[in-house]
Formats: structure tokens, C-alpha cells, sequence
């Protein structure tokens, strides 16, 4: 990392320091890059820029004033919106630094309620790129290390892995894996879960095991194996492996392997809004996308349906939505009214974009117009981002 910074005419001392100050993170291709000649692999490509990640605030400032007082110059190159690459709702600003020698550092601000390193491992659309430089240990982190090592990309986004497994992958995201595949990397079908969150021990489960003082009614608890029809264990079960888990709807234990159950949610799916999906357990109790990724990502035992709320999907239809805990074993057993996680409608789907019916947008697309329906380019991927750059009444897209 101290090579690269500095063939920008940088110290990398000084910059390390910033990014510590602003809380910011190297991530992309120029930190795919470092990690994979780091570890000895062929990157098969060179950097053409660093892209910088901040969440909300004041804090791009620190970078900024530290560009520029080595030679660096805003270029303006984002200022239209219309060549810039990043369409997602979660980025409220995309600033280019430029040197003499047109080294290029972008500076990218999200929103003050993402994390950036959550940002990274949940929004990046391709697994390699979810790659990382943290500045106070110096050091990278990538989201699939043994794939990565091996130059094995996989799309990040359960829905989108559809659109590629059915042949019907937006123009955008087929661009993205041919830049990819002509460095010489391979696309892999999806894996169904990673873990990168939080682990919970579970080897021992003695938070589980009675004591002088308890009975500890968990350790003899059964809960009804959806998949194989028959009740288990609670214990037993989840001592197997990190993929096996426990959700608790209501009074009843149900006991999935993660991995089945995210398969079997990532297809059953509804849109909400332009950029919220809601998900169905088998029992047809629908949850957020948030709630999936703590199912996804997230290594604890025990998830919880909690209240629930009544919201319209995107053609009017009510759907009945649940709020999910997530919790450890040592929590459920010892103190259940703080969970570890916790997704909720409310803190997702709090923005709903209301739209008259049939509403008639302008679409500008290589080099052609049409009129088409609204409902129409919210399906469509190719499109979307035009609807955020033409259709400002009906989308904003902060």
C-alpha cells in the first residue's frame, strides 16, 4: 500500500493518518488489486484510481483539504451526475480529485446510517470487489478470501444472481463480469451464506447446560425440522455447525439449515419499492431484506419473528411484514429483551415513494426516447438509473 500511495505523490504516513481521522476506507478494484499482489497472485490488472468511502458527515472534508494541499484539483467530473457511475440510493455524493499527472481519488459519501464496512459486504455487486484497506492496521480484508485468492467473482445480490442463472442480466452488471472475466477472473454460481459479522461460540453451548442454580429448560427443548419433518434437539441441532439455526415464530421452534432457508427466501421475494424487497419464510410470514442478511451474514443461533406491519407493495397489494431478532445463545438464555441484531420495517422501508397509477416517464437510451410505464422500468435494471436521472418527480434518488 505505501508504493501505490505514494506514486500519487503522496506520504503515505500522512495519508494513512487522514483516513484514520476520517474514518475512511480504501475498497474497489484498486484495493482488489494491492490484496491480490499482496498475497502473491496476479492481479492482472493496474489501479486507474483510488475510491475513498465515508459515511455521513463532515468528514470527506478531511481528505479533501489534505488532496489539495498536495496538488490535487477538483475535476468537476461528477458534477452533472451524468457520467457518474454510482446509482446507488445509499451515496449521497461521488467527488474526483485529479493531479497533474491525472492520477484520479474519488471521494465517496453514504448516507449517515450505513456503516461503511457493512456498506461494502452488503451493496458491492461483485464479491471481489467487496475488498477493503483499513488505515489503522494497514492491512486488507476481502469478503471471500478463499475465493478471491483463486480469482472466483460471484454476484453479491441473491436476485440479480437470478437474473444471471435465467439469462436475463441487465447490460450494466454484464459489463461488470466481462471487465472482470478479461482480467482473468472466473464467475462462480452465488454460495448461499457467509459469515462475516460476529461468530457465536457454540462448540460447548454451556450456557445451555444445567447447573446447581438451573435446570436450564433449553438443553431439553425440541424444535420441528422443517425440511426433514421430524423434531430435533435444540441443543443437539445446533451444536452440528454454524448452518443450522433456530427460527422462533410465535410460541413454536423451528429448526433450518441457514443456507436452505436462504435459498428458499431469495427466490420468494416481493418489491416493496424501486429499492426495497421483502422476503418470505416458508410459513409465508414476509421480512425485510435486512432481516435475510442477518440470516445470510450474520453467525448467531436464534432468529425471531417479532410485530408486525401492514405495507403495500409496489402495485398497491397489502403484505403483512415482520420485524426479526437476532440473538446469541448466551443472550436468549440470559437476557432476551436486547437481542444482538435486529431488522425491522421500520428502520428499512421508512421512505416509501408514492406514485400516481400508469404514470407515463421519458426514457433517454442509447441514443432513442420512449414513453414507457412506470411500474414497467421498475423491473427493468437497464433502466432504472435513467428513471433516477429523468423522473426526479417520481424518484429521488437521496
Amino acid at each position: 500500500m505505501e508504493s501505490f500511495i505514494e506514486s500519487y505523490g503522496l506520504r503515505f504516513t500522512d495519508f494513512q493518518q487522514k483516513a484514520m481521522e476520517a474514518d475512511a476506507y480504501v475498497a474497489g478494484s484498486s484495493a482488489l488489486a494491492l490484496f491480490l499482489t499482496l498475497n502473491g497472485k496476479e492481479a492482472g490488472f493496474t489501479p486507474s484510481d483510488i475510491d475513498m468511502y465515508f459515511r455521513g458527515g463532515d468528514n470527506t472534508q478531511i481528505i479533501r483539504e489534505f488532496l489539495i494541499e498536495n496538488g490535487f484539483e477538483a475535476s468537476g467530473k461528477f458534477e452533472s451526475n451524468e457520467e457518474c457511475p454510482y446509482t446507488d440510493a445509499c451515496i449521497r455524493t461521488v467527488e474526483s480529485y485529479m493531479n497533474d499527472a491525472q492520477q484520479e481519488i474519488q471521494l465517496i459519501t453514504l448516507d449517515k446510517s450505513h456503516n461503511v464496512i457493512e456498506y461494502i459486504v452488503c451493496e458491492f455487486d461483485l464479491s471481489i470487489c467487496a475488498t477493503w484497506w483499513i488505515p489503522a492496521q494497514n492491512e486488507f480484508k476481502t469478503f471471500d478470501e478463499a475465493n478471491t485468492l483463486k480469482k472466483n467473482m460471484y454476484i453479491m445480490c441473491p436476485y440479480t444472481e437470478d437474473f444471471r442463472l435465467t439469462g436475463t442480466l441487465g447490460k450494466k452488471q454484464k459489463e461488470r463480469l466481462a471487465k472482470y472475466s478479461a482480467r482473468g477472473f472466473t464467475t462462480e454460481a452465488r454460495p448461499g451464506a457467509r459469515y462475516i459479522w460476529l461468530k457465536d461460540p457454540r462448540k460447548e453451548l454451556t450456557c445451555c447446560l444445567p447447573t446447581e442454580e438451573s435446570n436450564a429448560p433449553f438443553h431439553d427443548l425440541t424444535a420441528f425440522d422443517v425440511w426433514a419433518y421430524e423434531n430435533v434437539n435444540c441443543v443437539l441441532y445446533l451444536k452440528q455447525s454454524s448452518d443450522h439455526i433456530l427460527l422462533k415464530v410465535k410460541d413454536a421452534l423451528y429448526a433450518f439449515n441457514r443456507r436452505n432457508l436462504h435459498t428458499y427466501m431469495s427466490g420468494r421475494s416481493c418489491m416493496i419499492t424501486r429499492k426495497n424487497y421483502i422476503y418470505q419464510t416458508p410459513f409465508n410470514h414476509s421480512v425485510t431484506e435486512g432481516a435475510l442478511k442477518l440470516i445470510s451474514y450474520l453467525d448467531l443461533s436464534i432468529f425471531e419473528l417479532t410485530e408486525e406491519v401492514t405495507v403495500a407493495d409496489f402495485r398497491g397489494e397489502p403484505k403483512t411484514v415482520f420485524a426479526m431478532n437476532a440473538y446469541s445463545l448466551t443472550q436468549w438464555v440470559n437476557d432476551r429483551q436486547f437481542p444482538t441484531m435486529r431488522a425491522s420495517y421500520a428502520d428499512e422501508l421508512d421512505e416509501l415513494i408514492e406514485l400516481p397509477e400508469s404514470s407515463p416517464v421519458l426514457i433517454r437510451s442509447n441514443g432513442y426516447e420512449r414513453e414507457a410505464d412506470i411500474y414497467e422500468l421498475m423491473m427493468d435494471q437497464d433502466f432504472v438509473y435513467q428513471v433516477e436521472r429523468y423522473a426526479p418527480d417520481y424518484y429521488d434518488a437521496n
